[in-house]
Formats: structure tokens, sequence, C-alpha cells
């Protein structure tokens, strides 16, 4: 692999690597530890909150991005340096389009318009590798990524050369983690991996860029949920996932809309503002629970994926009753229940645009990853058109995914 040493000078080391009504409320070296807790600035954070009710009801409708956003497709380059096997968080910044595959252990830098730059590529036991990739965010004022290992955080710049080394207080690994601030990475550790280090009294931890010493983001969760559950059956274990997680950034900014708290909060440099008010999340539905998170955040749309989940006797065999996509028209004021949906792909209501968890968007950025055997599949049913037709009838089949990119016109 690559590393860089103090100097900035480049070397090679020999080792290879809703509502349903919502509504405005006008008011409007040494291992580190974990210290105190962060306070939550309510009194201030309390002005122009959205209010939701979950359990309300609203009209179905579906909008198309072509309505209201310019839509651009970006083939990812393909050839033998850059093989993806399975896209996970996209980060876009800058010029730059940086994709986790966490399943191929590799981080891969494109420029806006999907040609290959460089990848951080260092999986193994050496003392510049990583041995998993568990997150990697991505700080782009500094061109750096930091890569979750098992002992701590790996530091790369764009050009996969290492930079640091950064220890954690234990082996606990974060379900998602974003760069927060210039000093700050904001961390979520899912209620059932709190086991792993008795130092973790909370699901949500600020990390020191310098010492990796972690503290209280100051989110109280009194009882909290995971989106995996496990249920024994004789000699097996039943394993399930809810499709919701707590995370995203937009706009360089971290919000955060855990499954069971009522509020939603947002970054800001002096701290995380509540922007929104869920009534009824996580509430006992019928020995089941009322989860929901915001899937994207942006001037215009608000879209939340809420979720009825069966007991936990049942999971395994159909541990959810009912999604629902729900989106507030912040132009129109007004809420409903339906998809945002691409005029580009003839699809149904299951085949909804991708969440925004898991990315770095910029603000008021819409996203979604179209495999190349979706997409096959899509045309040879006659069921795409115009740029993203043209782009099926002739990529390969064993390239990487098309990223859909829309961002809303203002």
């Amino acid at each position: 692999m690559k590393i860089r040493d103090e100097r900035k000078q480049w070397v090679l080391s020999p080792v290879i690597t809703g509502v349903v009504t919502l509504m405005i409320a006008s008011a409007c070296g040494k291992a580190p530890s974990a210290s105190s807790e962060v306070p939550v600035d309510y009194e201030r954070t309390q002005r122009e909150v959205m209010t939701i009710d979950l359990s309300a009801k609203c009209p179905e409708k579906d909008v198309y991005l072509q309505d209201f956003a310019d839509i651009r497709y970006v083939p990812l380059e393909t050839d033998s340096r850059c093989v993806m096997n399975y896209p996970g968080g996209i980060s876009i910044r800058d010029g730059y389009i940086i994709v986790k595959d966490g399943m191929g252990r590799q981080v891969l830098v494109y420029d806006s318009d999907g040609r290959y730059i460089s990848k951080v590529s260092s999986h193994g036991a050496g003392p510049h590798e990583y041995q998993i990739l568990a997150n990697s965010p991505v700080d782009f004022d500094n061109m750096l990524i930091y890569v979750e290992d098992v002992s701590g955080f790996k530091v790369y710049d764009f050009d996969g050369y290492w930079v640091r080394f950064i220890p954690k207080p234990d082996y606990a690994t974060a379900s998602q983690l974003y760069l927060y601030d210039s000093d700050r990475l904001l961390a979520h550790y899912e209620a059932s991996k709190s086991y792993i280090a008795d130092s973790l009294k909370g699901n949500y931890y600020f990390i020191d860029l310098k010492t990796g010493a972690r503290t209280l983001a100051g989110i109280q969760i009194d009882d909290p949920a995971s989106n995996s559950r496990v249920r024994i059956e004789g000699a097996h274990a039943i394993a399930s996932s809810i499709p919701v997680a707590p995370m995203l950034k937009t706009g360089g900014r971290v919000v955060v809309s855990d499954y069971v708290t009522p509020e939603v909060y947002e970054g800001s440099p002096s701290g995380l503002d509540v922007i929104m008010d869920r009534h009824g999340n996580g509430k006992g539905v019928n020995d089941g629970r009322f989860l929901s998170s915001v899937a994207y955040l942006t001037d215009r749309y608000v879209v939340i994926r809420a979720i009825r989940t069966v007991g936990e006797e049942e999971v395994g065999k159909d541990d959810i009753s009912e999604i629902r996509s729900l989106i507030y028209d912040r132009k129109e004021g007004k809420m409903f229940e339906g998809g945002i949906l691409n005029r580009d792909m003839d699809v149904t209501a299951s085949n909804l645009l991708a969440e925004g968890w898991g990315h770095d968007l910029p603000e008021n950025t819409f996203i979604d990853i179209i495999s190349v055997e979706g997409l096959q599949r899509l045309n040879d049913k006659g069921r795409l058109h115009g740029k993203l037709k043209e782009i099926a009838d002739t990529i390969s089949d064993d390239a990487n995914p098309v990223l859909m990119i829309a961002t809303i016109r203002e």
C-alpha cells in the first residue's frame, strides 16, 4: 500500500495492499476514553419545529423528479482498477464522487462524470492497513477518508496514501458515522451492539479526530431500538433487519432521526438543533413498534419512512406489518403518502427512490444507485426511457452501477 510521510513526500510501502399531517409550529498514542456529555440547547432549538403525527391519515400522491429537479445519470467507470462489488455510502462534493464498497473492502474516488481517479484499498493486517471497512466518512476540506477499523480509524488521502491512525477506546463499531465538523465525527451505535463495550452509555457519540475520545452527543434515548432483530428457535437464530437508519448528511449538515425518539436533530456549529417532532414515533403497536426516520431533508420535500413492526415473537416470519412513505411538500404546506419517482423508469410503488441514509450529499439532492442487472432487466421489459435507456442499450454486463443524481431547481 501507499503511505505518506510527515513531510508530505510520496513513498511506496513494501507491503502491498405523517403528518401524515405535518404543520410548522410558529415560534418559529494513548488509548482514549469516553468523556462527559455535550448538552443540547433545547430552548434555542425549539424554534420553527415541524410537528408530525404519524398516526394521522393523508392523501395518496406520487411526485416525479422531472417536475422539480434536474437529473443527471453518471455511469461509474469500470476497468481492472475499479471493479466494484457492492456500492454503499456515496459522498459527493467539489467535483468528486466517492463510493464506499464495503464488500470489496475499498473506497473508490471518481470525478463528477464518473471517471475513475484513485482508491483506498489497503485491506490486510499491516500497521497501515485495515482488517474491516466498517465506515468511511469523508473530509472534503482536507481531502481525507477515515476508515473505521476494529482498533481505530485509519486515515488516507484521496490518492489512497496512508496519513495517520486514530485509536479507539474499545472495539465497538459504529453502525453509522459522519464527519460532523472539522474536529469531530458523529457516530451511532445500534442498541444490539452496545454490549460490546461497557464504556458505551448511549447510542450517539462525538469522536475527537485528534485523540479518538468519545463524548456523548446529548441525544437521550430511554428505550433504544435496533434495526436488527434476532429470534432463537431451537438451535437456530433467525435474524431480520428493519429498513430504517437514523442518520444522513445533506449540505454538510448531519441529520439525526432516531427510530424511537420524537425529535429530529440537525447539526450546526453550536450543537444539535431540534427541527422536527414526530408524534407516536417508537411507540408500541400491538406488541410491535412504530419506527420512523427521515430519508431526505430538502428545501422542497421532507421524506419520511414509517414502519410498523410486529412483536418479537414474530421476528423472522413477518417482522414488518406496514411501510409508509410520507412526503411533506414545504412549498405547498401539504403532507401526502406516496413516492418520489423517476419518469425515465416505469416502476411500481415498491420501487421507490433509494433513501438518503448512509450518503453524504449536496444540499437539495436525491440519489439512486442503479445496478446494471436492474437496468438491463427494466430495459428488456421496455420500461426505460430517455437518457437512461440510451445508457442501458450500450452498457456492458459487468459494468459498475449508474448513479442517478437529481438536484432541485431553484
